[in-house]
Parts: C-alpha cells; sequence; structure tokens
C-alpha cells in the first residue's frame, strides 16, 4: 500500500494473475473497472488494457475522502 495526498491524480498500472501466478491476459474482454470507498464507488472508464495489465489514472477530483480505497475488477 502506497501512501498519497490526497487531491493528487493517481497513475495505476494494475498487473493481474490467475492463481497459479501465470499472467491473466485481458485483451478483448469486456471490463468494469471501479474504484471504492466505503458506500462512494466511481468507475472508471479510460482504462488501457495490454496483456495482464490494466493502467488507469484516478484523478484527484474524485478522492472524497481519505483512507484506503478498493479497486474492482
Amino acid at each position: 500500500m502506497e501512501k498519497i495526498r490526497i487531491g493528487n491524480d493517481i497513475a495505476i498500472k494494475w498487473a493481474i494473475y490467475a492463481a497459479d501466478m501465470t499472467p491473466y491476459d485481458l485483451t478483448g474482454r469486456d471490463l468494469s473497472l471501479y474504484v471504492e470507498m466505503g458506500a462512494i464507488r466511481t468507475r472508471i472508464r479510460d482504462c488501457e488494457v495490454n496483456g495482464n495489465e490494466v493502467r488507469f489514472t484516478f484523478f484527484g477530483m474524485y478522492q472524497t475522502t481519505e483512507g484506503v480505497y478498493r479497486l474492482t475488477l
């Protein structure tokens, strides 16, 4: 986990692996990506998929509270 000052844009690169730790290819899949903090859930619409990696920017304007945010793919 990384501490980041609230309000800053955060560039995120998330690598996805299968249970046996082999890269899980996401190419061509219909994906929905969400960032959640408590009851607040924000859908990320502009994400880039490359193999098993999802890349996106979580903009500071969507960071409404301090704490731990959860990603759901």
